[in-house]
């Protein structure tokens, strides 16, 4: 209709016509062009909504594993001081000294809970977070995550010398009978945790058999002291990142409760 009309004003040498016809056209074009604009940009904040409710839920699980593996590397930090200062004593070697010497080479690897950022960052929704100082917060947090999840991947010369001086059998005891225990936390999530005691059955001739080998490990007393200035490093940076993801929630919770989100 509008192209017959065109054609009829343009026949008819009606230049006014002409020039409302083609202004129509341009402004109909503007306007569609205009309204996919809008539609895609309501599309796009309410996908970022979701991604907040998302962020929430992983920040969430991710302060119950930091929380839950800082209690583990207490733990295991209790271990290896007993085990240091049985040592130092002299102490001759009984089940409670093998087993602090084993749990103290204990780790933990904290999981990476940080599946709605990725998407966030991967479908270009970050341009659309109106709050440059909750966008930085954001980044920042992420970009530190895997530093500091990478830390626990601790591998010091005690826990590889250590296990290599240590009798399989012992060993297998050990696992079975003290062992990472799985647990569901508060929050419903499943964990593991080592047992703050254990009592370990084990034979005269097994533990005797065990102090011949460790008294081929020389240098255990101060691999010990290395590996427990490593674990307080461990947990200074956890203690970090339970204090970043509680910071990133409190402000997520403030711009939805504040209805910056969009």
């Amino acid at each position: 209709m509008i192209l017959r009309r065109f054609r009829h004003h343009l026949s008819g040498q009606d230049w006014f016509a002409v020039g409302l016809d083609v202004l129509v056209v341009i402004v109909g074009i503007f306007l569609g062009m205009q309204v996919t604009d809008w539609n895609e940009e309501r599309k796009q904040k309410a996908s970022l909504q979701a991604y907040y409710d998302l962020l929430l839920s992983d920040l969430n699980e991710e302060l119950s594993d930091w929380t839950n593996t800082r209690i583990y590397y207490q733990r295991t930090r209790q271990y290896g001081i007993q085990a240091l200062e049985h040592m130092e004593r002299g102490d001759a070697l009984d089940p409670a000294q093998i087993v602090a010497l084993y749990q103290a080479s204990q780790t933990m690897i904290p999981a990476h809970y940080q599946t709605a950022y990725t998407e966030i960052s991967a479908h270009g929704l970050i341009s659309l977070i109106p709050d440059k100082t909750f966008k930085r917060q954001l980044s920042f947090h992420y970009s530190n995550l895997d530093s500091i999840t990478s830390m626990n991947l601790i591998n010091t010369r005690y826990r590889s010398y250590l296990r290599a001086y240590f009798d399989f059998s012992i060993r297998e005891t050990i696992h079975s009978q003290c062992g990472d225990r799985a647990f569901v936390d508060e929050n419903g999530f499943s964990r593991f945790k080592m047992p703050e005691t254990c009592d370990l059955d084990l034979s005269e001739q097994q533990i005797e058999k065990q102090e011949a080998l460790l008294q081929a490990y020389s240098d255990m007393n101060i691999d010990l002291r290395n590996h427990l200035a490593t674990i307080d490093y461990i947990l200074t940076d956890i203690n970090f990142a339970i204090e970043s993801s509680s910071s990133l929630r409190d402000s997520i919770l403030h711009v939805l409760k504040s209805g910056t989100a969009q």
